[in-house]
């Protein structure tokens, strides 16, 4: 695995990413206390945990995906209020939050706006990538781009074939041109609006 702990300030600027060429099938860790600005410039980048205090760009020329060992989250919400709804009175907090807590925290995690970037894909139907922002999302894929969150999300330019978001929350678009360009397309929040 490669691990990058940054104590002050960013890691790369976004002119000038820092530039990486993991192994395959080796984990990507960093963290950044300001912005975060990676790019994989060979093949695909596996995240394990990647956390910015501020702004954060990642690109691959290949595909971005996450270590994604538990469930989605989407798939771990939807069970949880499918349960919620079924009526089980005394049980239903319990399996839901067991449920819950099978699902895969987000392997990126920005204090600001997040781009992401691949040659490829972008997470996948199996596997979403797992994010958290607190800024706007923005990114292109050459394939999917499929991504889960626990809290809502604000597009602002996402481009690929497939783009298929999950979100617990919120989810709005900036509304200057198009917030979404693709072929197909699958939005669904479970705590909010779209």
């Amino acid at each position: 695995s490669m691990t990058f702990i940054v104590g002050a300030g960013n890691l790369g600027m976004p002119a000038a990413p820092v530039l990486i060429n993991t192994l395959p099938g080796s984990l990507f860790n960093a963290y950044a206390p300001g912005g975060l600005y990676v790019g994989e410039v060979s093949g695909d980048l596996l995240i394990g945990l990647v956390q910015s205090g501020g702004r954060m760009a990642l690109s691959a020329a290949g595909n971005l995906m996450d270590n994604g060992t538990g469930q989605p989250m989407s798939s771990a919400l939807k069970a949880a209020i499918t349960m919620k709804q079924s009526g089980m009175a005394a049980n239903a907090l319990l399996q839901l939050l067991e449920t819950l807590a099978l699902a895969d925290p987000p392997a990126i995690r920005a204090g600001g706006n997040l781009h992401l970037a691949a040659g490829g894909s972008i997470g996948s139907l199996l596997n979403p990538l797992g994010i958290l922002t607190s800024g706007s999302l923005t990114g292109m894929a050459g394939g999917e781009f499929i991504l889960d969150t626990p809290g809502g999300v604000s597009i602002a330019g996402l481009t690929a074939n497939l783009v298929s978001l999950h979100a617990d929350g919120l989810i709005t678009g900036k509304g200057a041109g198009y917030d979404i360009i693709a072929n197909g397309l699958v939005i669904r929040t479970f705590g909010g609006d779209i």
